[in-house]
């Protein structure tokens, strides 16, 4: 009985440990490119991006045009975008991830490309 229940405790404890180090994933990178590419074809206006966003109750900025934006090392100047952020992706004791997206739009306001980045904060 005593070898039992030290057996459940130290089970309990590196189930712990695992799930403090590792984290939960509640959101997988290529589950969100896949579903912006299938939900927000290039073309589509902005008014429809937003609309996808808002039914996937992802936080997002309206449309805007910075003079000068660079994020990541891609250059966003002087370009119509829509910024998104999916966060907690990834959580874990120490770290966690956040999901961001820029959709980049011609002068009528028509997609024309998408692009994904992963955004880790920790201690």
């Amino acid at each position: 009985m005593q070898n039992a229940k030290r057996l459940i405790s130290v089970a309990a404890f590196l189930a712990l440990a695992c799930l403090a180090i590792f984290g939960i994933r509640t959101t997988r990178i290529q589950t969100l490119q896949r579903a912006v590419s299938q939900n927000a074809k290039i073309g589509v206006p902005a008014s429809d991006v937003i609309s996808f966003l808002d039914s996937r109750h992802l936080e997002h900025t309206a449309l805007f045009h910075p003079a000068l934006m660079n994020i990541y090392g891609h250059k966003y100047d002087n370009e119509s975008i829509i910024v998104s952020s999916k966060s907690h992706a990834w959580q874990s004791l120490f770290q966690s991830e956040r999901l961001e997206v820029v959709f980049v739009f011609d002068q009528d306001q028509n997609l024309i490309r998408f692009d994904l980045f992963p955004v880790y904060t920790g201690l």
